[in-house]
């Protein structure tokens, strides 16, 4: 069975059942060529609440989360036709994967000084939404960092989508906005913001500050606004149980617009995964995880270096 927990008022997740993972057979050498599998990157600021999108996304609390200032590396999220959940951290030393419990996977993470043991992680999930997409959740940085460390233009991103993740406070300020404008353009068409924790506003200055943000960006850019997707983490965790106590004091109109931003985000990433047209039967991180793992290990250094 999987590994099921739950979450705390604060979005920690507590694995009620402690699942021993499995061997890894699943990750290729690494001079695999690269396959046709697909990807979409999910970036961003501390505290925006990445790992709790994604947590909402698979509609599993699998990803650690807190308010804390901690560096977890690259975690690669895919689906796996085995009926348990199998957590690894990449050993750069030996190159290869080690199989990890989920509490050691939730725990394998940066604070100051100490390294984490691993360059990154993953997990190969039964039931995972995306058969041919694969989600990574990358660690978080400081806006003004993540502006000297960009994504780079690198052929191992040529499949991925980015999804800048910011909040619906922080949405029009100007560093986040120059940050928005340089993936527009470095990813045209590749790219998207998810704005998270919009249950925390008001539905009016919701709208107004999306609207602020949208002309920003196009008199910042000769391009477009890129999709912006408004979100909220916590209402989504809380969607399936019709009961759910945080989504009742939400105003309806806030809840429902937070609601249609989660649909449509997860109609991009259908649609993205789609026009990648991975095989059904292809395993998402056969012979890609090393080209991709070495793009964004390269930019985790350069991000903790920074």
């Amino acid at each position: 069975m999987d590994t099921h927990s739950t979450l705390d008022t604060g979005g920690h997740a507590h694995p009620e059942k402690e699942q021993q993972s499995v061997m890894n057979d699943s990750f290729p050498p690494e001079n695999a060529p690269l396959s046709e599998a697909a990807s979409a990157l999910f970036i961003g600021d501390f505290n925006v609440g990445k790992s709790s999108v994604l947590n909402a996304l698979i509609r599993r609390n699998l990803l650690f989360t807190s308010r804390e200032e901690s560096r977890t590396p690259p975690v690669f999220l895919a689906r796996t036709g085995d009926d348990v959940i199998t957590y690894s951290g990449y050993n750069p030393a030996e190159k290869d994967f080690v199989n990890q419990s989920h509490s050691q996977f939730l725990s394998m993470r940066r604070h100051g000084r100490t390294e984490c043991p691993f360059t990154a992680m993953s997990a190969l999930i039964p039931r995972f939404p995306f058969t041919g997409l694969m989600l990574v959740d990358t660690p978080g940085t400081s806006t003004e960092i993540q502006e000297q460390c960009l994504l780079p233009r690198d052929a191992a991103l040529e499949r991925s989508l980015v999804v800048l993740v910011t909040t619906v406070e922080y949405w029009a300020a100007r560093h986040t906005l120059a940050l928005i404008t340089e993936y527009t353009e470095r990813f045209a068409g590749r790219f998207v913001v998810v704005a998270n924790m919009a249950d925390q506003l008001n539905h009016k200055e919701i709208l107004r500050i999306r609207d602020k943000a949208s002309k920003r960006i196009e008199s910042l850019s000769q391009s477009a606004a890129p999709p912006f997707y408004i979100v909220s983490a916590k209402l989504e965790h809380g969607r399936p149980d019709p009961e759910d106590e945080y989504r009742r004091r939400v105003k309806s109109e806030v809840r429902d617009l937070c609601d249609a931003g989660f649909d449509a985000l997860r109609v991009a990433l259908y649609e993205f995964e789609a026009a990648c047209q991975t095989p059904e039967a292809a395993c998402p991180l056969n012979g890609f995880i090393h080209p991709l793992l070495s793009a964004l290990t390269s930019l985790n250094q350069q991000e903790i270096e920074a």
